[in-house]
């Protein structure tokens, strides 16, 4: 957003858990919490599989996709859009954007899969053990799904101890040429991190989280 990329207008607004805002428009998330719910499942669910959805089923829900795309984001040349729930549901809006002749880029930002398990436990009271089966579902799938597509992973660490590089790598990635000069301090606060892990504190994890997060490390 900061780099010129606009979000739309309905966004979610901030909330304790996240006081300087999700960056999430509200009319995606409402469909894609409503179309897992419809289909017996959940943000927070290891079991959900976009492929089950029958074919018929899937056509209309990427008409629906593609109305939303329009009135939300039809106004703008080039616009992001940002829900975890894309990691799951990806195929879906990638089709809609392709019959909406909308060139696809993703920026796939990582974390720390102990920090999202902690974060996830403090917010949602949820056992570190299914937090870290999340934290690989959504991860595993958000990588699988964006083969296709151009993308850029980002560290979400980098952000805050190299924000300038990190936010310059985005900016190439996007093709933006206009120079923008943004303090880190009007973006990032660090102190609305509250937990702190190194690649070295995967010790004692399951051996596959470790495998997942070191590939998109490297």
């Amino acid at each position: 957003h900061n780099l010129g990329v606009n979000f739309g207008e309905s966004l979610l607004p901030a909330s304790n858990d996240n006081l300087k805002g999700y960056f999430e428009n509200q009319a995606v998330q409402a469909f894609n919490e409503t179309l897992l719910v419809e289909q017996g499942y959940g943000w927070d669910d290891v079991h959900f599989d976009f492929e089950t959805i029958e074919a018929d089923h899937r056509k209309v829900l990427i008409a629906n996709a593609k109305k939303i795309i329009v009135r939300e984001f039809g106004v703008f040349q080039r616009f992001g859009i940002k829900d975890p729930r894309f990691c799951l549901l990806f195929p879906l809006w990638q089709e809609a954007c392709r019959q909406l002749d909308i060139e696809v880029r993703v920026v796939l930002a990582y974390r720390h899969p102990i920090e999202v398990a902690q974060s996830l436990k403090a917010r949602n009271d949820m056992s570190l053990q299914s937090g870290l089966a999340l934290w690989c579902e959504y991860m595993t799938k958000a990588e699988l799904y964006s083969r296709e597509v151009e993308r850029l992973c980002i560290d979400y660490n980098d952000l805050l101890t190299d924000f300038e590089q990190t936010a310059q790598r985005v900016l190439t990635f996007i093709g933006e040429t206009k120079k923008r000069n943004i303090s880190a301090k009007a973006v990032i606060d660090k102190n609305l991190k509250h937990f702190q892990h190194t690649q070295e504190s995967l010790v004692g994890v399951p051996s596959f989280v470790e495998k997942i997060f070191v590939e998109f490390v490297q």
